[in-house]
Order: structure tokens, then sequence, then C-alpha cells
């Protein structure tokens, strides 16, 4: 409950896809007490003209570069999560309309058969009389 009315209070969110952020952000080792491990050293080198771009936008924006850089990694994260949640309901949208499709074909072989059968009676009472 404490979750939903977090997430009440941002715009566009979604259970389900800070669900998939959660789950993608996991550690190899998650602990109790929603601790988890992570290595000590978390450095990351950049190329130079990548590091150049990521400072000089820091700069302009006149935050730290780090803060940047966490930034652009989150939003990221977002989108992939975003996409799991989107993969599902395409899933779903495709199966229900495979499940309509094939109910619809079931409901014209019936209407078919019955219009198969009208015609068979009617050929029956024509040879009778």
């Amino acid at each position: 409950m404490r979750a939903l009315k977090i997430l009440a209070t941002v715009s566009n969110a979604s259970f389900e896809v800070a669900a998939w952020l959660l789950k993608i952000c996991r550690s190899t080792r998650e602990l109790r007490g929603a601790k988890y491990e992570v290595p000590t050293s978390r450095q990351v080198e950049l190329e130079p003209r990548a590091f150049l771009g990521c400072n000089n936008k820091a700069r302009s924006a006149g935050i730290a570069l780090k803060d940047l850089v966490n930034s652009i990694v989150l939003q990221w994260l977002e989108r992939e999560a975003e996409a799991r949640f989107e993969e599902r309901i395409t899933r779903e949208a495709r199966d229900e309309r495979a499940k309509v499709g094939l109910r619809w074909k079931d409901w014209r072989e019936r209407k078919a058969h019955r219009e198969m059968e009208a015609l068979h009676q009617k050929f029956r009472e024509i040879e009778e009389e």
C-alpha cells in the first residue's frame, strides 16, 4: 500500500513498470531488510568524447557530472522497464486478437454448417413430396 501511495504522487507512474525497474536493477545477492550487495568499486570509464560531452552538458545545466550520468542511466533503465510493460500489453493484445479470430472462425463455420443443414432439410422435404 505504501508503494501505491508513493507511485500515486508520480505522474504516469505504473506499478508494473516500477516492478520491472526494480527487477532490472536487482543485485546478484539481495539481503533481508531491503539491503543488497554491490561492488565497492563502481567506477566506469567513458570514451574521451563521451566524457567531454557529458561534462559540458553537466556544466551548462549547472549540475555535477555524476548526477548527469546517474540521470541518463536511470532514464535508460526506466525506458527498458516501460518497454517490457509495453511488450506484455502487445503480447496480450495479440493473443486476444487470435482468440477472437478463432471464435469468429468457429462462429462462421457453425453458421455455414447450420445453413448447409437447412438446405439438406429443404431437399429432403422436396424429395418426400
